[in-house]
């Protein structure tokens, strides 16, 4: 980790065998009570529709997951629960963080008006502005100005 809430890791390709495993990991992660819902817009989550920001250790629904991609992969690797191969590095960030934990760091300082599900389906200015301010400008975290 750098110190910073986001965390370098490894980009090895999955085995099958490790894939499968790590599957399983995901979908447990997922039921846990935190990480049922959108670390950004709180929209609800599952496996076969969750996305998850592997660096920064959150889930994310399918309308973030693309404005995280736009942070770049500097800041945010996105990939999808169900369809992407997960490595044992990537599982490992995501139980270490999860939306709980990486809450108290990325928002520490409480934001104004958090996005709504609705946020994230309309892509609108508040979404996109509260996840740049959360990231790049680091607006609430621990570490921010």
């Amino acid at each position: 980790m750098h110190g910073d809430g986001i965390v370098v890791l490894s980009t090895h390709k999955a085995s099958a065998k490790e894939q499968a495993r790590n599957a399983e990991r995901l979908k447990s992660l997922l039921s846990e009570p935190h990480n049922k819902h959108c670390f950004e817009c709180e929209g609800d989550v599952e496996f076969r529709t969750a996305w998850a920001s592997v660096s920064i250790g959150v889930f994310i629904c399918a309308g973030c997951s693309g404005l995280h991609r736009s942070l770049g992969t500097h800041i945010s690797r996105v990939k999808s629960c169900a369809a992407d191969d997960w490595n044992d590095d990537w599982v490992d960030n995501m139980e270490r963080w999860g939306n709980a934990k990486a809450n108290a760091f990325w928002e520490q300082r409480t934001p104004g008006r958090r996005p709504t599900s609705d946020d994230a389906n309309a892509q609108n200015h508040v979404l996109k502005s509260f996840i740049k301010d959360k990231y790049q400008d680091r607006l609430f975290s621990a570490g921010g100005e």
